[in-house]
């Protein structure tokens, strides 16, 4: 028999009650691609996806850095919650940013623009999230989604303490940090994950809040309209395929216990389906919570599944953030920043403490895309996510010794599982150079002033 080929651009299909056209995004199915599961059927390549994932007040490099070099190596005690997506992780240890500052923890700039920013502490070049989108984000409804975790104050108002991703000199991408209204900008009624019919032509501004009627919409209408196609879909579909359409619906359904009253309670789940809790509040106590955390990452992972974009800036905390990790005991209920990051003394117990505590979190979104097979490989296997934070070593404002993280392998452009020892001061802008120059962007060079840049890191990196 014949295989069954899908356009990559398939979706379920119906008719509203009313009048009017519903339809519902669907995952990666294997239907869609070659033989080898490395393409479309069609001959496209299959996308690849880009993301930011940022973190406030560094590490400790002594505990960070891997103690060997080269693939295989041995995981520091800082990156042992990465244990499990070791494979597809790079890490480049002892590079500087070269740019200086404009704030005690606002290396950032440099290392995600290649430039110190402006004198308003604000970025004067467009960060490299941006870039990429405008390579590889144009055909998808959200060209970059910027979500977060926390608002925890970084105690000064300057837009480089509140903002990661830059269109260009004082043009931030502010992130959204509510889980509902991520939820309704990506899934609820007349959103790009209810209808892919019509693409916006600008970013989606953040609503202020949910839209419980929205939710209801894309209950009653959108999912009894499209039962019927998927019902057909599936019986012509593999029995891989029709596993993951089943997936795909039930976290659809899953989404009407979470919001309807009395309903159940949540019911877990990623994947291309918008099933993630959305009763989970967002965090005014500055706490970063585990349960907001895996919402906002189940979130990503269900959007990038979909492909309702490729490129994302994920806020774990603020630079500088003062924030109160107590979920991890009495002795955590400290501000981390001004009591923990620098006034802690000795070797640090309790700073080591937040960092793992950090590690385990971004674990948590690269272990969800791994699980999320696409062909021949995974989502993270066809994605890069940049790790990056606002200063190397949070206690005296190092910019040596900086922890640079990709995770994924940019669909077969990085080993994985290998650290790249940098030579002293080497320059931390030629990291997002190389990543441009990953996504198609033949950068000959990269940033400004001290950031400045005119080749990539070493290529003892790359597949």
């Amino acid at each position: 028999m014949a295989k069954m080929i899908l356009s990559r651009r398939t979706v379920l299909r119906g008719a509203l009650v009313g009048g009017g056209l519903a339809t519902m995004p669907l995952p990666r199915l294997g239907a869609m691609l070659n033989g080898n599961g490395n393409a479309y059927a069609s001959g496209e390549a299959l996308r690849r996806v880009y993301g930011t994932w940022f973190w406030g007040n560094g590490v400790d490099p002594g505990r960070w850095t891997p103690t060997a070099e080269g693939a295989d190596f041995p995981l520091s005690e800082q990156l042992m919650p990465l244990a499990k997506v070791k494979r597809n992780l790079t890490v480049i240890s002892g590079m500087a940013c070269l740019t200086g500052r404009t704030g005690a923890h606002l290396y950032h700039s440099g290392a995600l623009t290649g430039s110190v920013g402006g004198a308003n502490k604000a970025a004067d070049m467009p960060s490299i999230d941006f870039l990429i989108s405008n390579k590889i984000g144009n055909d998808t409804p959200f060209k970059s989604l910027e979500i977060g975790v926390s608002t925890a104050s970084p105690k000064a108002g300057s837009p480089l303490y509140t903002n990661v991703s830059w269109r260009g000199a004082n043009a931030p991408q502010p992130a959204d940090f509510n889980p509902k209204s991520v939820f309704t900008r990506l899934f609820g009624a007349g959103s790009p994950g209810a209808s892919l019919v019509n693409k916006p032509t600008t970013p989606t501004a953040a609503p202020v809040g949910p839209d419980p009627m929205a939710v209801n919409s894309v209950r009653k209408s959108v999912l009894d309209a499209i039962t019927q196609d998927a019902q057909s879909l599936s019986a012509r579909l593999g029995v891989e395929d029709r596993q993951r359409l089943d997936k795909h619906l039930e976290g659809i359904r899953a989404l009407e216990k979470r919001l309807t009253p009395g309903a159940d309670g949540p019911v877990g789940g990623a994947g291309c389906r918008a099933g993630v809790d959305t009763g989970v509040a967002p965090d005014t106590k500055a706490e970063a919570p585990p349960e907001l955390n895996k919402t906002m990452a189940d979130l990503l992972i269900a959007a990038l599944s979909c492909d309702l974009t490729r490129v994302f800036t994920f806020i774990f905390t603020y630079p500088a953030a003062h924030v109160y990790f107590r979920n991890l005991g009495v002795e955590m209920d400290k501000d981390f920043h001004a009591q923990i990051c620098h006034g802690e003394g000795g070797d640090q117990p309790h700073f080591n403490t937040g960092v793992i505590y950090t590690m385990q979190s971004f674990a948590y979104l690269l272990e969800g895309m791994d699980s999320i097979q696409e062909g021949a490989g995974t989502l993270l296997d066809n994605s890069l996510v940049h790790g990056s934070t606002c200063v190397a070593w949070g206690k005296n404002h190092a910019f040596t010794q900086w922890p640079v993280m990709m995770a994924g392998r940019a669909g077969g452009a990085l080993k994985g599982n290998y650290h790249l020892k940098a030579a002293p001061m080497d320059n931390l802008s030629k990291v997002p150079m190389t990543i441009g120059n990953i996504f198609g962007l033949g950068l000959t060079q990269f940033g400004k002033g001290g950031g400045l840049v005119n080749a990539e890191v070493s290529s003892a990196i790359k597949a």
